[in-house]
Order: C-alpha cells, then sequence, then structure tokens
C-alpha cells in the first residue's frame, strides 16, 4: 500500500477563516459538541470553496488542521491574558490592554510567534 500522501499546504485568507469558523460555531450550538467530526469539516471545506482567492481548494484536512491550530493559538492568548499580570488586561471584543512596557514585551513577543491575532491585539 503506498503511503498516504499529506495535503499541499492551504494558504487562508481572512474571509475564508472567519466564514469557517462561523460554521462551526453554528455546529457547536446545532449539536453542542466541539469534538466536530470528519463530515463536519467536509461540511466546512464546501462551504468556503467560494471564498478561497489564491492557494490549493480546502480539504477537511486543510480545515481541520486549521481548526487545531487556531484553538492552540487561542489557548495561548487565553493564557497570556490570565497571566499577564495586575496591569494588562484582555477583552476578546478589544483585545489587549498593556499598561507597563514589561507586559507590552510580553504581548509583542506573543503577537511575532502567532500572527493571526495581531488584529486582536
Amino acid at each position: 500500500m503506498p503511503p498516504k500522501s499529506e495535503p499541499k499546504k492551504a494558504s487562508w485568507n481572512s474571509r475564508e477563516t472567519e466564514d469557517m469558523i462561523a460554521f462551526l460555531h453554528s455546529e457547536y450550538q446545532r449539536t453542542g459538541n466541539t469534538s466536530f467530526t470528519q463530515s463536519t469539516f467536509v461540511a466546512a471545506a464546501a462551504r468556503i470553496q467560494a471564498l478561497r482567492n489564491s492557494g490549493v481548494a480546502k480539504t477537511y484536512k486543510h480545515c481541520q488542521s486549521k481548526w487545531r491550530s487556531l484553538k492552540a493559538q487561542f489557548a495561548a492568548a487565553d493564557r497570556l491574558a490570565s497571566s499577564s499580570g495586575a496591569g494588562a488586561s484582555y477583552d476578546p471584543q478589544m483585545g489587549v490592554d498593556a499598561t507597563t512596557p514589561s507586559e507590552q514585551n510580553v504581548i509583542d513577543e506573543f503577537a511575532t510567534k502567532n500572527s493571526c491575532w495581531i488584529p486582536l491585539l
């Protein structure tokens, strides 16, 4: 049996990402389950195809991988908010508010490693 090939690396635009998240959120509201199945990611991939402006067409594996990455980045942002100290605060709508240079350094380092969160910071 030949080895399984990995899907080509996908390039995501913000509309694709936002639409996939909105779709997964609606699935969560419908089912109450965040352990999404392969068929859910297949549906997500089909839904975002019209939003693609470059790169390969997204497969369910691309969507599944993107979701895992977003969850990991959210967990990192949540840890940042929880451990940033008394002077910094985080609001999902407004982003991070740092009051000291050291807090700003922590936020800047996080942003460097997690570029998709820059709009929230």
